[in-house]
C-alpha cells in the first residue's frame, strides 16, 4: 500500500481550488445579481417618473400658454357690441400668429445670428440687449403685421371702425403670445418655476402682443379710412413703428 506523497497533493489541490472557485462564482451570482437587478429597477423607475414629470410639466406648459390667450381673444372679441367680427376670421388671425409668424420670426432671427456669444459679460449683456430690443421686435412685428395686413386685403369690407383693426391685430398678437408662452413654460425645470412664469406672462405682461400688433392693426385702420392718398401709406408704418417701438421698450427693461 502505497503512501501519501507530496506529489500526490500537488495534484488534488487544484481540484479543491476549482471547486472554491465555482462556489465563489455560484454566491457572486445569488448575491450580487439581486443587487444589480434591483439597482437596475431603481433606475428604470427614477427613468419612468422622470419622464412622467416632463410629461407632465410639458402638457401643464400647452394648457397654461393656450387657455388664458384664447380667454382673453375672446373677451376682446365680445368688445366690438355693435357688429362683432366673424368668428372664423378672428380664428384665421389667432393662427396666423400662432403658427406662420413664429416660424418665420424663428427663421428670421436665426438668419440674423441671434446668438448671444460666450465671452465677458459686458459684450453678452450689450448682444442679448441688442438681440431682445431690436432682432426680436423687428422680425416679430414684420410677421405679425403681414398677417394684419393680408385680412385688410383680403377681408377688406370686415374692417368698418379703427376698432376693427385693433381687434384683428390683438387676435395676431394673442395666438403669437400662446405659443411664445408654450416655449417658456416648456423649459422650466419644476412646476414652482413654472407657475411663477405663467403668473408673469399670463397676468402681469398677458396682453403685451396683442397690445403691440393692436397699434399695427390701428395704422392699417386709420391708412383706410384717411381721405389723403399719402397717409394711407404712413399710418400704417407708423402703426407698424409704433408696435415694434413698445415691444422693444418692454424687452430692453424686462433683459
Amino acid at each position: 500500500m502505497k503512501g501519501f506523497s507530496n506529489t500526490d497533493f500537488l495534484v488534488k489541490a487544484p481540484s479543491d481550488f476549482g471547486i472554491q472557485k465555482r462556489s465563489n462564482r455560484v454566491y457572486l451570482s445569488l448575491v450580487l445579481r439581486p443587487r444589480s437587478l434591483i439597482k437596475d429597477l431603481r433606475c428604470n423607475a427614477f427613468r419612468e417618473t422622470l419622464a412622467s414629470r416632463l410629461m407632465a410639466l410639458f402638457l401643464a406648459s400647452i394648457v397654461l400658454g393656450i387657455v388664458p390667450m384664447v380667454i382673453y381673444a375672446l373677451l376682446v372679441w365680445r368688445v366690438d357690441r355693435w357688429e362683432k367680427e366673424p368668428f372664423p376670421l378672428m380664428l384665421v388671425a389667432f393662427f396666423w400668429g400662432a403658427v406662420p409668424s413664429v416660424v418665420f420670426a424663428l427663421i428670421a432671427q436665426n438668419g440674423l445670428d441671434l446668438v448671444v456669444p460666450e465671452g465677458d459679460g459686458e459684450l453678452s449683456l450689450m448682444t442679448e440687449l441688442y438681440a431682445a430690443s431690436f432682432i426680436a421686435p423687428l422680425t416679430e412685428e414684420i410677421f405679425k403685421g403681414i398677417g394684419v395686413l393680408l385680412i385688410f386685403i383680403l377681408f377688406r369690407n370686415e374692417i368698418d371702425s379703427i376698432l376693427d383693426g385693433l381687434i384683428y391685430g390683438s387676435m395676431v398678437g394673442f395666438g403669437f403670445s400662446a405659443v411664445e408662452n408654450i416655449l417658456y413654460f416648456a423649459g422650466q425645470p419644476d412646476a414652482g418655476s413654472l407657475l411663477v412664469l405663467f403668473f408673469l406672462r399670463a397676468f402681469i405682461f398677458g396682453m403685451l402682443h396683442a397690445l403691440f400688433t393692436g397699434l399695427t392693426g390701428v395704422g392699417f385702420a386709420l391708412g383706410k379710412f384717411t381721405k389723403y392718398p399719402i397717409l394711407k401709406w404712413i399710418w400704417p408704418l407708423l402703426g407698424l413703428a409704433a408696435a415694434m417701438s413698445t415691444h422693444s421698450i418692454h424687452n430692453y427693461f424686462a433683459t
